[in-house]
């Protein structure tokens, strides 16, 4: 039987809060623009926002309490020093991950 590896723990600011479910986490500057990270966290779905019509697409409208997750999760971690770890399924592009908060980081 073999272990999965423990993914790299890694330390980053929340620059913006896009849903319920996902954050932007930049990371730290190093002679540049900080790197940017999306993170969808894992085992979470929250409530999908509003889309506007794109092209030939269909407009959506925000589900049931899509607004109030976002605003509840931004309020708490938005600008705040996080630490997250990253994990990338195959066969997809997006990255799943948790995020640590607090004072005893």
């Amino acid at each position: 039987m073999t272990t999965a590896p423990q993914p790299q723990v890694k330390r980053g600011i929340v620059k913006q809060v896009l849903s319920g479910d996902s954050v932007i986490i930049r990371g730290v500057p190093k002679g540049g623009p900080p790197p940017e990270k999306q993170i969808n966290l894992s085992n979470i779905t929250a409530p999908k926002l509003a889309r506007r019509a794109i092209g030939s697409g269909d407009e959506t409208k925000d589900e049931p309490y899509a607004w109030e997750a976002r605003e509840f999760l931004r309020q708490k971690i938005i600008g705040e020093d996080v630490l997250f770890t990253v994990e990338k399924p195959p066969n997809t592009s997006r990255e799943y991950g948790v995020i640590y908060t607090g004072k005893g980081m």
